[in-house]
């Protein structure tokens, strides 16, 4: 019978780990989506549009609006975000490999503290 590669390699830890990574990365995501609109948003009121959510996912003006907005300000409003979100994916790529960096000595030095009060620690010893 094969055994999971995830848990017998130790390249990606326990299960329970895989699992928390999911949750953090999802998360991320939800997050940056929100940024990301969110800068749709305060660009447009910053250039006059009447700018507004219209779902958790989507911010924008409405097209009745949008055909009579100047095409400047309508170009400002959806270019802004794409690149604050491009800055946003590198600034996390350097926090990822940093927090790689260190992540062996800071699970050391603070997680057999979180054994003791219950807490699972992503199977570090």
């Amino acid at each position: 019978m094969k055994q999971d590669s995830v848990v017998v390699d130790g390249r990606l830890g326990s299960c329970l780990r895989l699992f928390y990574v999911a949750c953090i990365a999802t998360l991320v995501v939800f997050a940056t989506t929100e940024l990301h609109e969110a800068f749709h948003f305060l660009v447009g009121r910053l250039v006059g549009l009447p700018a507004e959510f219209f779902n958790l996912t989507s911010a924008g003006v409405e097209e009745s609006v949008a055909a009579g907005a100047p095409q400047s300000a309508l170009a400002l409003m959806n270019g802004v975000a794409p690149l604050l979100t491009v800055l946003m994916g590198g600034l996390a790529l350097r926090a990822v490999l940093y927090v790689r960096e260190k992540a062996q000595p800071l699970s050391r030095r603070f997680l057999p503290g979180g054994r003791l009060l219950g807490f699972p620690t992503w199977g570090c010893n």
